[in-house]
């Protein structure tokens, strides 16, 4: 299991993704330059939190998850045209990561949990993205979560 080095991994482009993504998401508000590098982003920040996770895990304050919420759909979907780019998914996987980085549908947005439970995942998960990418992804991941708090 490897982590790339952050700004090596947002060197990669893939002009293919960002047209088949131009071409099926016209109305999305994220550019797909934008979707792309949130896309790479979050691989990153998901393989970050799996070594962090085998180091902290008998810590209650530490995220249990990378999860995606209804706010970053657009950064899902993107990830959805790079899936479709098989050969180039799997060699990019392979390359930065060593291995392939699967993605698992988000069945439970269909399956009844607690409020609070979803609240305090996403309250240990805030600073986390905070600490490894900044406020500027904190916004563009959250921002129509992080307003209802104002």
């Amino acid at each position: 299991m490897r982590l790339p080095d952050l700004n090596e991994l947002l060197q990669y482009k893939n002009p293919a993704v960002l047209k088949l993504y131009d071409q099926n998401y016209p109305a999305n508000k994220l550019s797909s330059e934008k979707a792309f590098t949130e896309v790479l982003k979050y691989l990153w920040l998901t393989r970050r939190h799996e070594l962090d996770l085998m180091k902290n895990a008998d810590n209650e304050n530490f995220p249990q998850a990378c999860i995606m919420l209804r706010s970053m759909r657009e950064i899902d979907e993107m990830w959805h045209e790079f899936i479709l780019f098989t050969q180039d998914y799997m060699d990019f996987c392979e390359k930065y990561f060593g291995g392939y980085m699967h993605h698992l549908p988000n069945i439970f947005d269909n399956m009844p949990r607690p409020r609070d439970e979803v609240e305090r995942d996403i309250e240990k998960l805030l600073p986390y993205i905070y600490d490894h990418l900044g406020e500027e992804t904190l916004y563009t991941w959250f921002e129509p979560y992080l307003k209802d708090g104002e």
